[in-house]
This record gives structure tokens, C-alpha cells and sequence, in this order.
């Protein structure tokens, strides 16, 4: 069997070929921030839900989507760690963990309330694989939502999305690209935004995809390919937004970040 290149991954690359390297070639886990298991409990009550709505046509209780939110963040969080911010720190892992597993609760009975009604799933975390004949891997990932003639997935965000960004979305296209190859046609892909404010709230973006898109995306994958033959893996812009202690765990140990200058001081009187 080929060697895996999970959709989600293409999207480090394009982020940070470092990250990629050590986390996808060296193999090396950090623990992810505390938000990815905000989104683990919501993945995992939302698909508990739907999985309820495939079965019957009802939907569990809000009480049971809460709890279901909730052991599915703890789980993730006892299972990973988590990297916490310095803000965080100060706070005290506790009450960090204890704020966390209210949003993926608060958040999870949003999507019940809004979203859960207004959808009609016909499978969910689909998993694909499509090997990829001229590459030296195949391309895999699991969708997290099907309906007829679509792929939706499900995101966490402290704030609004920007108006393209299903659009721009590496992973729908990869989604998109799966189901065109296994089942013929190509479906619409919709990002479900649950979006963490004060009041808060959905935010439903659709987009398309064509064979243009999937060339481009294919056009990416082979950098990965070359780039992964050659041993070459170009670091972020420190001006990113992801080059940070507070989004990457490889931050710390990174030969590409700038560290203090230091400066041997001989002892002695003056």
C-alpha cells in the first residue's frame, strides 16, 4: 500500500513546509491548542445527531447533544494534551479546561438549534481514499457531513469567516474531488461556521467546484511529491498568522524562529 496524503495535511503544506515535515515525514505529535478540542466535541456531537437523523428522522435532546459535546472534548483533551498560551498558563489549566468545554457545549447546542433541523444527511464521516497513479501516494480524508448532491463540514471559529472562504477551501475541493471520482458527479460543498461571539451565531457558506479546481488542487500535490523527493520544506513567513507559540506546537524547537542573542559576559571586577 502507498504512503497517505490526508487532505487537511495539503493545507499545512501551503501554511508551513516545515510544520508539515515534522509533523507528517518526521512523524512528530504536539499536542494541538486547547480550540482543536472544542472542535472534537462539536465534531463528535454533531455526528452523533446526524447519525440519529439518518436512522429515524428525529434528532437527540439538546440535553444529550450537551453531554455528548462535553465527554467528546474531555476525551480528546486526555487522549492529546493540549499547548496551552502563556494567558493561558496564568489562568490555570482547569479553568482553561472547564471555559473550553462550555464553548464546544454552548457551540453544539447551536448547531442543534439552527443547523441539525435544516439538514438531511445521508451518511456522515465518509471516509475516501483515491490513489493517485503517477504520485508515490494516495490522497485520503474524511468528510464530515453527505447529503444529496452535497459535502458540508463543520467549523469552530472565535470569529466570522470571510465571505469566500468555502471558496477557497482546500479541503471542500478535496471533498468535492472524491465524490466527482467515486460516485460520477460533482456535489456543492458548504462550510457550517459555528461562530463563538458573545451572542453566538451560524454562518452558512456554499461554493462550487470544477475540473479547474481540481487541477489546481492536484497542481499542489505534486510540489508535495517533488518537494517531499527532495527534502525540501520551506518555512512560514514569520509574518504569518500560524507562526506563532500560540497556533504551532513545533514554535518552541523551530530552527527557523529568531532567537534571543546570547551574550557571554566574563566574570570579574571592573
Amino acid at each position: 500500500m502507498k504512503p497517505q496524503l490526508h487532505a487537511t495535511s495539503i493545507a499545512t503544506f501551503s501554511r508551513c513546509g516545515e510544520q508539515f515535515r515534522r509533523r507528517y515525514v518526521e512523524g512528530e505529535r504536539q499536542p494541538p491548542g486547547i480550540a482543536a478540542h472544542v472542535g472534537s466535541g462539536v465534531d463528535a456531537s454533531v455526528t452523533a445527531n446526524l447519525t440519529q437523523k439518518i436512522h429515524d428522522g428525529t434528532l437527540l435532546s439538546e440535553e444529550q447533544v450537551q453531554d455528548l459535546a462535553r465527554d467528546g472534548f474531555r476525551r480528546a483533551l486526555e487522549r492529546d494534551g493540549a499547548m496551552l498560551s502563556d494567558e493561558e498558563r496564568e489562568l490555570g489549566e482547569e479553568a482553561v479546561a472547564g471555559q473550553a468545554a462550555d464553548k464546544a457545549v454552548r457551540l453544539a447546542s447551536l448547531h442543534h438549534g439552527e443547523l441539525a433541523p435544516t439538514i438531511v444527511p445521508t451518511s456522515v464521516q465518509w471516509p475516501w481514499s483515491l490513489e493517485l497513479t503517477d504520485y508515490a501516494f494516495e490522497l485520503v480524508g474524511t468528510a464530515d457531513v453527505r447529503e444529496a448532491g452535497r459535502i458540508r463540514d463543520t467549523k469552530t471559529s472565535a470569529k466570522s469567516p470571510t465571505a469566500d472562504a468555502a471558496d477557497k477551501s482546500l479541503q471542500l475541493t478535496a471533498y468535492a474531488m472524491a465524490a466527482t471520482v467515486i460516485d460520477g458527479e460533482t456535489p456543492e460543498v458548504t462550510l457550517d461556521y459555528l461562530v463563538d461571539l458573545k451572542t453566538p451565531k451560524t454562518a452558512v457558506l456554499s461554493s462550487t467546484r470544477s475540473e479547474g479546481d481540481f487541477a489546481a488542487l492536484l497542481n499542489r500535490v505534486e510540489v508535495i511529491h517533488d518537494a517531499m523527493e527532495a527534502g525540501v520544506f520551506p518555512p512560514a513567513d514569520p509574518d504569518s498568522w500560524m507562526c506563532s507559540p500560540k497556533f504551532c506546537g513545533y514554535y518552541k524547537s523551530c530552527r527557523y524562529v529568531r532567537r534571543p542573542v546570547q551574550i557571554a559576559v566574563k566574570g570579574g571586577s571592573k
